[in-house]
């Protein structure tokens, strides 16, 4: 628990450096739901976006990020969504990939709602070549628009070491 307060205090200090006017414009106050309904739907939402991302569904993954989304992984950190539009594109075109995620905690907070996750993924290269599986873990945040619509703000994730597990 310890261990995700602090992710999600560092996500929270993230999404809010890379809070633009635009984003804020965007962002309800008023219209935010109940922090148990937060968690239901953004459950849902990120349902979708396993989904989507294992039927390589990249429309449907990119309809889940906000324009500022920032995603923080292994050596890379990618922002906004056109920069990880780009980066996914090219990973489908070379790869099929398979990701398991494994919520183990959501909290709500006002307009935002943190996913703590462990995944196992694999994936292999449509040139041939052997499967690739990698085990991680991360935080999702998500954030509540005046459309009434979960966006996601911040991926950052980061994969274990095999020889740690």
């Amino acid at each position: 628990m310890k261990k995700f307060a602090i992710l999600s205090l560092a996500a929270l200090v993230a999404v809010g450096c890379q809070a633009s006017d635009e984003a804020s414009d965007q962002t309800a106050s008023a219209d935010v739901v109940s922090p148990q309904e937060a968690v239901v739907q953004v459950r849902q939402v990120f349902e979708q976006y396993q989904a989507d991302w294992n039927a390589s569904d990249i429309d449907g993954v990119l309809g889940v990020l906000a324009d500022d989304a920032v995603q923080m992984s292994p050596g890379s950190v990618l922002v906004g969504k056109e920069s990880l539009a780009a980066s996914w594109r090219e990973w489908f075109e070379q790869n099929t990939d398979l990701w398991e995620p494994v919520i183990d905690e959501i909290q709500a907070a006002v307009d935002l709602v943190f996913v703590k996750a462990h995944f196992v993924e694999t994936w292999t290269p449509k040139s041939g070549g052997e499967p690739e599986t990698q085990a991680g873990e991360g935080v999702w945040v998500f954030r509540y628009g005046k459309d009434g619509a979960w966006k996601l703000v911040l991926e950052q994730w980061f994969a274990r070491d095999p020889a740690l597990q």
